[in-house]
């Protein structure tokens, strides 16, 4: 009876790499648009910075719930299926965004675009799947830039078009947007099968369960935690700062501060690969001395031994091999090693 060897897994095309990175990047800034824009958001429906803040912070709390509630049904769901009526209920509520009426209808409407952007947490999981083992990691560090760029562009697009056009017209294009790429997500994806058969609250009990584990998970999660709070603060009152005296800037300038962000993503990769240049020859000079110190010692041992055997021996006493020993341990007392 003959085995036949597994097929192995095709590779990815790359314009599927690069439509998922590209739209993973599209989604996510829907989630970002509004920090350069709410000094016009305020001025629209006459709200303190307070108020408008709140609204932002409610566009992240969505986001995270999305995240919790929706991302892990894609262990137990056809993915292409759920990221679509995800980008469909994103577009509805853009439109929404881009037509409230009042403070609490756009506050609403900001909580389900970013309930809706947690979509992006389908698609790295479904690049990995799709990639070949030696290619994965290649693949979902692709996706992963997009979404790294989408964030930090985000502020540069919605500034740009919001200081020329209104901040009204940056959701009314991200709407169209959602509808574009949700109708390509059924030519450049293929359909998946579950990887699981597991009722939803057993698979929140699971998510869980992870965290209550791992501590490792728990201390990642709460730095994350704290590195975000940080950048959410910092984008969401620089607006209102470059607003005032002696600044006078308005959206435009400060989406700008988008592209420095992205020229930092872009030089990552170098500055990591710099950093393990350095790191490698550091380590390489400490080893180098070490070996230098070693037969330096060695040198000396052997200077030692040499003496002693030359010299001679008190009468009636030969040198033993403890005395070799003593000497040779003394050595390394001295020496430190």
């Amino acid at each position: 009876m003959t085995h036949r060897p597994p097929a192995a897994h095709p590779p990815i095309p790359a314009i599927t790499v690069w439509f998922m990175a590209t739209s993973t990047g599209v989604i996510v800034a829907n989630v970002y648009y509004i920090q350069p824009l709410l000094a016009d958001i305020a001025r629209t429906f006459g709200l303190s910075v307070t108020k408008a803040g709140f609204v932002a912070m409610l566009t992240q709390v969505g986001t995270s719930l999305g995240m919790l509630l929706f991302v892990p049904l894609g262990d137990t769901k056809e993915r292409r299926s759920m990221i679509t009526v995800l980008l469909i209920s994103a577009a509805i509520s853009l439109a929404l965004v881009a037509t409230a009426g009042n403070a609490v209808w756009l506050a609403l409407a900001c909580f389900v675009v970013g309930a809706t952007g947690s979509s992006v947490h389908l698609f790295l999981p479904f690049a990995a799947h799709l990639a070949a083992p030696e290619e994965r990691g290649r693949v979902v560090g692709s996706v992963f830039s997009g979404i790294l760029l989408g964030i930090l562009l985000a502020r540069t697009f919605s500034g740009f078009v919001g200081a020329h056009l209104g901040w009204r017209a940056v959701y009314g294009i991200a709407a169209v947007m959602m509808l574009c790429v949700a109708i390509l997500v059924q030519f450049m994806l293929p359909r998946s099968k579950p990887a699981a058969d597991l009722p939803y609250f057993s698979l929140l009990k699971s998510t869980v369960n992870l965290i209550r584990i791992h501590p490792q998970l728990r201390e990642s999660a709460f730095l994350g935690a704290l590195l975000f709070c940080c950048f959410s603060a910092f984008w969401t009152t620089l607006v209102f700062l470059l607003e005032t005296p002696p600044y006078h800037y308005g959206s435009q300038t400060a989406g700008l501060f988008g592209l420095v962000g992205a020229a930092g993503a872009a030089a990552a990769p170098i500055v990591v690969a710099a950093g393990t240049v350095i790191v490698v020859d550091m380590a390489a000079e400490k080893v180098a001395d070490q070996r230098k110190d070693y037969k330096e010692f060695q040198k000396n041992n052997e200077e030692q031994k040499k003496a002693l055997r030359d010299e001679p021996a008190p009468a009636g006493k030969a040198p033993t091999p403890g005395d070799y020993r003593n000497l040779l341990y003394g050595e390394r007392e001295a020496s430190g090693n």
